[in-house]
This record gives C-alpha cells, sequence and structure tokens, in this order.
C-alpha cells in the first residue's frame, strides 16, 4: 500500500546497525520512548529514537497511521523545545495528510492540529491559532483518551481568544481554570501566567482595582514556588502587582517591585521595549515616594541610553520625554516642560502621522505660544490642528471632511468638547455624531446617533434639518457599505427611500447616493444590474468636467472608481480616474480620497499596474491608507489585500502572504467583520501557500476555512472561493483528485447552491471539477462539465476572455489525455490567443517585466506539447 505521503525526514542521520525494518509496533514504541525520554529531559537520547522510528517508515510499507506517527512524536519532542517553526512544519503534515473522513478525527490528526494552533500562537499568528484551536477543542470534545489534548486546544484558545479580544474569551479563561487538572500537558507555570491574564482583563475595567490586589499577591507568591518559572517570569509578576499597588495609591509598597524588574532587565542586557515600559512606570513612582526631582534625575538619561542600544521603539522613546516634561512642569519650569514635549512629539511623529493617538496626546500638551515654537520645525502641523475650523452643519460637511483628510482623531476632539460643553443633544450635533460613528466603522453606535437625530429632528423647534432630510438615509448607507461593510444587503431600505426622492436630491448628494447604491451591490456581488448602476452614475455627471469637485463628489469618485475599472473596464476606469484627480480641490486636504484613487489607479489601470513598481507603490500607499483610518477599518483590509494580489502575480510569494496575512488581521480586528470574509481571506492564505510548496499548511488552513462557512448562508462567491480552494488543497497536498472532487461534486450536484451562485462562480466551480474528475473519470464526464462551464459566460458585455481561456485550456488537456489531439490542439491554441489577448490589453503585459511568467510558460509548455504530439499523428 503507497503512503499518503512521505513521512519528513527531520536532518541527517547516523547509520543504523540494524538495517532489518521495524514492525509496527516497534516504530510506533520507538517514538513513544523517545518522548518518555524528552519529557524527562533526555532531548539528544529522545531525538535518536524518533529520528530511527521516522527512518524506518521510508524503508517499509506501513498503515498512515503508523507512517505519520514519528511527525505526530517530533511536533510534540519540538513543542517540548519550544522550537516552533518545527512544531509547524512537522505538525502540518500530518494534520493535512490526515484530513481525510477515515482519518479527520483520528487523534493523530486532533494532536497536530493542536500543536499547529500552538505554534501559531507562539509566533504572533493568533488570528490563525484561534481558527485551528477552536476546531480542534470542537474535535476533541467528549472524547476522554485525549482529554489531555482537549486541555491543552482550551488552554491556548482561551491565550488566543485573550489576546484578540473575542467575545467568549472571558468565558473560555473561566472554563478553563474550572476544568484545569495538574498533572497533564498544561503545565502550572502556564496555569499561573493565564491567572494573570485573567486577572489584567478585569483590571483593565476597573476604575480602582484594589480587591484584586489579594489574587495578585496570590500570583506572586505561586510564582515563587511553582516549578517552571523562571527569574523572568517571577519579576514580571511582581511588576504587575507593582502597577496595581500604584494605581491604589500605595507608592512605598510599589517601588522595591519595579527596581527589582529593572535589576534584571539590565543584568540580562535586555534594554529594548520592556525596560522603557517599567523605567517609565518606576520614574513615575519614583516621584511619590523621593520626589519629582529625583524620579526626573533617575529619568533624564533614558532617552539617549535606549537610542544607544537601539531596541527600544521611538514611541517608547517619544513617552519618556513626555513623562520629562511633565515632570518639570510639576515643578514649574513651563520652558523645559515644553521643550520636552517638542521633543517627544518631533520622537513620535518619526514613526507615527498626525491622527495617530499618541501623537495627538503629546500635541495636546503643546502650548502654540510658547517661544521655542519660532523654531520648531513642526509648528506648522501643530497650527493647522489647533486652528482647524468645525461647524455643525446639518448635513455635516465637516465631519466628514476632517474624517476624509485623516484627521479622525482631531474630529472625535471637536464632537467630545460639545460634550463637555453640554452641548451634544441638539440633532445637528447628533447627525454629525451618528456620520463619524459610521464612518468610523462603529455600526450599532451609528445607529444609535442616526435614531436619536431623527426623534430630535422631529421634536425640536428650529431644527435646521428637515425631519424627512435625506441625510439619514445617506448616513445609513455609510453605515452598512462603507464604514463597516458588513451588511451592504441590509441596505435596501435606505436605497429604496433614496430612490423615491432622487428627483429632490441636490446633484452632489444624489452623486453620493448612487455611489454607495452602486457599492452595495458591487459588495454583494450582485453583479446582475450593476453595469445600468454604474451608467447611470456616470451619465448623471456633470457635463462641465473642468469644475472643481464638491466634497459629496470627490467621494463619490473615490467610492466609485474601482467599481467603474472592474464594470466598465480599465480604459474608461482611467479616464474617469484622471479626471477626478484633476478636479479635485487640493485646500481641502482630503489624503484619503487622494490615496484611495493613486492606490485604485495603480491596482487597475493598464497604464500604471504593469510597472516594475507598482506593487512596492501600492505597498506604500497601503501604509498611508492605514496611518488615516482606525487599524481595523474595511479600507485598509482592502488595500492589503490588493497590495497582496499585487505582489502575488509578480510571483513574491513571500510578500504577498505578509499582506494578506495583515488584511486577514485587519479584517478580523473589526468589531463587525463577516466570518464568511474572514474565511474567505484564510483560503487565500491557503492558496499562497500552495503557491509556496506549503502544502501541508495550506490544506489545514484551507479546512479551517471551509468549516467556518456555510455555503447557503454566506455570499455566495465567497463560499465558492472557500470551497474550490479547499478542494485545491486536497489534491495538492494529497496528491487525491478523487477526494477533492468529491467535495466539489457535493455542490455542482445541488441545484439550491448552484443557483446562489453569479456566473464567474458557476463557471469556478465546474471548471475546478472537471479539472479533478480529468485525472480519473471519463473524457465525457469531464466535457460535460466545461459545457456547463462554458454555458455560463454570459453575452453581457462584460470581458469573459480570462474565463473563457482557463475552460479552454482544461478542455484542450483533457482532450489530449483522452487521444482527441486535433482537438485538443484546437483548443490549446484558442485558449492562448484568448489569454494572451486578455493579457495585452488588460494588463499591459510588454510594460511590466516583473509580472509572473508561470502562467505564460505554463501555457507555452502545454502549447508544444499539444502541438508536436498532434504533429506526430499526421500524414506525411
Amino acid at each position: 500500500m503507497l503512503a499518503l505521503c512521505p513521512a519528513i525526514v527531520p536532518g541527517p542521520l547516523r547509520a543504523q546497525d540494524d538495517p532489518a525494518p521495524l514492525t509496527e509496533d516497534e516504530i510506533l514504541d520507538l517514538s513513544d520512548e523517545g518522548l518518555d525520554l524528552a519529557e524527562a529531559g533526555d532531548l539528544d537520547g529522545a531525538y535518536t529514537l524518533i529520528a530511527r522510528a521516522n527512518a524506518a517508515t521510508f524503508k517499509g510499507d506501513y498503515p498512515p497511521l503508523v507512517t505519520h506517527y514519528p511527525n505526530v512524536a517530533f511536533a510534540r519532542y519540538y513543542y517540548i523545545r519550544e522550537n516552533w517553526s518545527e512544531v509547524q512544519r512537522f505538525a502540518a503534515s500530518v494534520a493535512s495528510v490526515l484530513d481525510k473522513p477515515e482519518t479527520e478525527n483520528h487523534p493523530y490528526r486532533i494532536e497536530a492540529t493542536i500543536l499547529q494552533g500552538v505554534a501559531l500562537y507562539e509566533t504572533g499568528r493568533t488570528g490563525e491559532a484561534e481558527v485551528l484551536l477552536r476546531g480542534a477543542m470542537a474535535d476533541s470534545a467528549d472524547t476522554p483518551e485525549i482529554d489531555d489534548l482537549n486541555e491543552l486546544a482550551h488552554y491556548f484558545l482561551a491565550l488566543a481568544a485573550s489576546r484578540n479580544d473575542s467575545a467568549d474569551a472571558s468565558d473560555l479563561r473561566e472554563s478553563f481554570m474550572d476544568r484545569y487538572t495538574e498533572g497533564q500537558l498544561v503545565t502550572p507555570s502556564q496555569f499561573l501566567y493565564l491567572l494573570y491574564v485573567a486577572l489584567d482583563k478585569v483590571a483593565v475595567a476597573m476604575e480602582d482595582p484594589t480587591q484584586l490586589l489579594t489574587q495578585s499577591g496570590q500570583i506572586i507568591a505561586l510564582a515563587d514556588v511553582t516549578e517552571g518559572v523562571s527569574e523572568g517570569y517571577r519579576t514580571f509578576y511582581r511588576a504587575y502587582h507593582a502597577r496595581l499597588l500604584y494605581r491604589v495609591g500605595r507608592y512605598e509598597e510599589a517601588l522595591p517591585y519595579f527596581e527589582e524588574r529593572q535589576a534584571y532587565l539590565e543584568g540580562n542586557d535586555n534594554i529594548a521595549l520592556d525596560y522603557a515600559i517599567n523605567t517609565i512606570r518606576m520614574a513615575n513612582t519614583m516621584s511619590r515616594v523621593k520626589g519629582v526631582e529625583a524620579a526626573a534625575e533617575f529619568l533624564a538619561p533614558m532617552p539617549e541610553k535606549l537610542r544607544s542600544h537601539g531596541r527600544a521603539p521611538g514611541y517608547m522613546i517619544a513617552d519618556i520625554l513626555t513623562q520629562l516634561g511633565l515632570f518639570a512642569q510639576w515643578q514649574d519650569d513651563t520652558a523645559l516642560a515644553q521643550d520636552y514635549y517638542r521633543q517627544g512629539y518631533a520622537e513620535a511623529r518619526r514613526t507615527a502621522r498626525v491622527t495617530d493617538n499618541r501623537v495627538a496626546a503629546i500635541a495636546e500638551l503643546i502650548d502654540r505660544d510658547d517661544p521655542g515654537m519660532a523654531d520648531f520645525p513642526l509648528a506648522a502641523e501643530l497650527g493647522v490642528i489647533a486652528d482647524g475650523d468645525f461647524t455643525l452643519s446639518g448635513r455635516g460637511e465637516d465631519a466628514i471632511r476632517m474624517f476624509l483628510a485623516g484627521d479622525y482623531v482631531g474630529l472625535e476632539r471637536m464632537l467630545d468638547a460639545y460634550v463637555t460643553a453640554g452641548k451634544d443633544s441638539s440633532p445637528e450635533f447628533l447627525v454629525n455624531l451618528a456620520i463619524y460613528k459610521a464612518m468610523l466603522g462603529a455600526h450599532d453606535e451609528s445607529q444609535e446617533a442616526l435614531s436619536a437625530a431623527r426623534r430630535k429632528a422631529r421634536t425640536t423647534i428650529g431644527s435646521t434639518i428637515p425631519a424627512n432630510d435625506p441625510i439619514f438615509d445617506i448616513i445609513d448607507l455609510i453605515a452598512k457599505v462603507w464604514g463597516s461593510s458588513h451588511a451592504p444587503e441590509k441596505a435596501a431600505d435606505a436605497i429604496a427611500r433614496l430612490k423615491a426622492r432622487e428627483s429632490t436630491l441636490p446633484p452632489d448628494l444624489l452623486s453620493l447616493y448612487l455611489a454607495l447604491a452602486a457599492n452595495a451591490s458591487y459588495q454583494a456581488s450582485q453583479m446582475t444590474g450593476l453595469k445600468a448602476e454604474v451608467q447611470r452614475w456616470m451619465d448623471l455627471q456633470p457635463a462641465d468636467r473642468t469644475k472643481p469637485l464638491s466634497l459629496y463628489e470627490e467621494w463619490a469618485f473615490a467610492i466609485m472608481a474601482e467599481v467603474i475599472y472592474t464594470v466598465i473596464g480599465p480604459e474608461e476606469g482611467d479616464a474617469w480616474l484622471n479626471d477626478a484627480l484633476l478636479r479635485v480641490d487640493e485646500s481641502r486636504g482630503l489624503s484619503l480620497i487622494r490615496d484611495t484613487l493613486l492606490f485604485t489607479r495603480i491596482f487597475n489601470s493598464t497604464a500604471y499596474n504593469g510597472a516594475d513598481e507598482a506593487a512596492s507603490e501600492l505597498g506604500g500607499l497601503a501604509g498611508e491608507i492605514a496611518t488615516l483610518v482606525p487599524p481595523y477599518h474595511t479600507i485598509v483590509a482592502g488595500t492589503q489585500f490588493n497590495t497582496a494580489n499585487a505582489f502575488a502575480v509578480r510571483g513574491q510569494m513571500d510578500t504577498a502572504l505578509r499582506w494578506m496575512q495583515a488584511a486577514t488581521d485587519t479584517w478580523r480586528q473589526h468589531p463587525f467583520h463577516r466570518k464568511d470574509t474572514l474565511a474567505f481571506l484564510v483560503a487565500q492564505q491557503a492558496n499562497l501557500l500552495m503557491n509556496m510548496g506549503q502544502a501541508n499548511l495550506a490544506a489545514t488552513l484551507a479546512r479551517e476555512a471551509y468549516d467556518m462557512i456555510d455555503p447557503m448562508e454566506a455570499r455566495a462567491d465567497l463560499s465558492a472561493g472557500v470551497i474550490t480552494t479547499y478542494a485545491y488543497a486536497l489534491r495538492t497536498r494529497n496528491e487525491d483528485s478523487r477526494a477533492a472532487a468529491a467535495v466539489l461534486q457535493t455542490y455542482v450536484e445541488d441545484p439550491a447552491f448552484m443557483n446562489r451562485l453569479e456566473p464567474k462562480d458557476v463557471i469556478r466551480i465546474h471548471t475546478a471539477y472537471a479539472d479533478m474528475l480529468s485525472n480519473f473519470a471519463g473524457l465525457e464526464e469531464v466535457l460535460v462539465q466545461l459545457d456547463l462551464a462554458e454555458a455560463a459566460v454570459p453575452d453581457d458585455g462584460f470581458d469573459w476572455r480570462q474565463d473563457r481561456a482557463q475552460i479552454a485550456m482544461t478542455r484542450a488537456i483533457s482532450l489530449y489525455w483522452g487521444e482527441r489531439r486535433e482537438e485538443a490542439w484546437e483548443d490549446m491554441k484558442r485558449s492562448n490567443d484568448l489569454k494572451s489577448g486578455w493579457r495585452r490589453d488588460v494588463v499591459a503585459d510588454g510594460e511590466g517585466e516583473t509580472l509572473n511568467t508561470s502562467d505564460v510558460v505554463n501555457r507555452a509548455v502545454w502549447e508544444a506539447l499539444i502541438g508536436w504530439d498532434t504533429a506526430q499523428g499526421l500524414p506525411e
């Protein structure tokens, strides 16, 4: 019997004295003996035994579970050694190869999946860790023989969920602490760390943590007597206890703990982030105990010390400089205080925009009238921040302007000032608050403010906002379509109300409404009728295309740009976008609009996206956009996703994967993120990993993405993407087209599912199924699927050449294997003609030397192979 995949060879092995093949039991026993030695601390001896068992699997024909058990053992061995990359490598190989109906719930696969999740958590990939660990914990529930594995999954899931601020994080922590049994896989020192995490989560939410001091003291006491707690963690827990003592005013008790932590960090040359954080806390405590002068003297040399070591982030140096300013201010030395504030501001601005929370907080401390401002290089931008004009207009123009200028922090400060002054009950204020929350992505808070604004507009005498003002429905659209993108299909009521009053809307508000409505269809992949929506928006634009755009019109252009490129085409997209860039009113400073337009043009335009530097420029713009909105905003995830695709097209898969992981993390952070989109992003990581040759991890992530969706409830195009990715990952990892085809067959033969799909996804599913069938089924069965794919291509004016090219290529290869060479040759030529024409017209292949050529090479090879064999069969 053939093994499902070769076992992984961990490294060079010494020749064995006994060449006789091992029995199945001997392989299992050797692996277990190796694990016993590893747990006893004999790591070299453990490695030797497990490696011998692993090597033996190459010399005999063993059942899959025996073949891969040494890889399970190696994953556990490297878990003990805390070598997370090796844990990932061995665990992924087992988890993916056993992803078959007969073994998907086997303890070996469950353990491998759990260890993968642990490795992902330990390397900072907490989002993917949570996905894997949730599935593994469910799979191992109610199975007493692997209760220790279930407990391990539970522990790391609680940690990952806590790091990700998941809704059930508290429940997971509490349920783990209720069930913890000492002596299994989770050690007492690990349990102690979870106690700290749980305590800290409670402390953060409490104004007065006095009642938590007893528990914190117990953690310190336990750390002193618990086996496996390092000195680093002991001082860490002491410093945490000191933080709580400081918060309740017990400064003299707190200071020795901070001093102990400082001494440990200095003694171990750990002059980095932890050292900088502890330094500030210690200085603050010292100011209460020994006086401000002593604290300032202690803190003054620290910025230079941290710079000289070069391991602390600049923002921590900015914090220390700001704290020195506060100390000077407390000593009534205003000039010195202001100098330190300016130094702190400048340090923070090295790596952050003016909208960054830390930068904005320091800016609040700076006196614009201080004499030192005369020579301060950043004085101008501080003046702009201080003198920004803001009016609570009935349609929120200034709120929109500030947000699109990237100053959402300043906007929040403006609104907070109205609250402080007690001017937060007018309909005008509530409209501006609803706009801000909608643009921010805080959907529920926006809806709450919107409801209050509607009520106030109806009941307030002298309100400048009519009770039926269209701005209310515009805000509803912004919240559902632009700010969070989580409910475009729920925007129908607002769209219907605005549609009924189109004739009464001013032109610029009409433009914004139509752009948001078209974008709702685009986001929901409702492509039928979308072209007409886009054309209507274009037809309604003013004939005079030299007049500067209004605020609403600029925003509408930015919203419509990608939709125009996708629906109308790159040539028309270039014309409209270039026109918009010429008509943007630079005096408004709408950085988010300009950066979005530039990003969209580079990503979509024939004239730009083929350039060698295009992907790097996209990355730069994506980084800029991320500084203009909150870090979880859907715009950030969208630009990161597109940047990932740009690098992938150029064959730079490592960089593409980093951007795709960033997009996944950003999307996961959003409080209203859609689970189906998250599954799709995880599946896209799997696609990239397959292209990088990392089939094991790709297959595991693809399976977890597949388990995350309900195909009949998730957005149809996302479902199709996740399903096809899972099928291809199965085939790539296990070289098993039958298993992959079985996955696709379930959906191809389900009319209810197929009827949900737009044409592009119908084509994708049928073509993928035909591709799988071509490896084992009869030719006619394959051709039926390709005929169905071809029939799904609509005659709607869209460019379907890329899809037709893929169908034709799959048909050509199938016909070739079916010995129908002349037909294969005609289809292969047709496919390549379609694809080369598409590349020439859409991606400007000749302009971009760095574009990935793997598809071109693959097509050339197939055309040559089919052409050669066809020629051999022709008469002389």
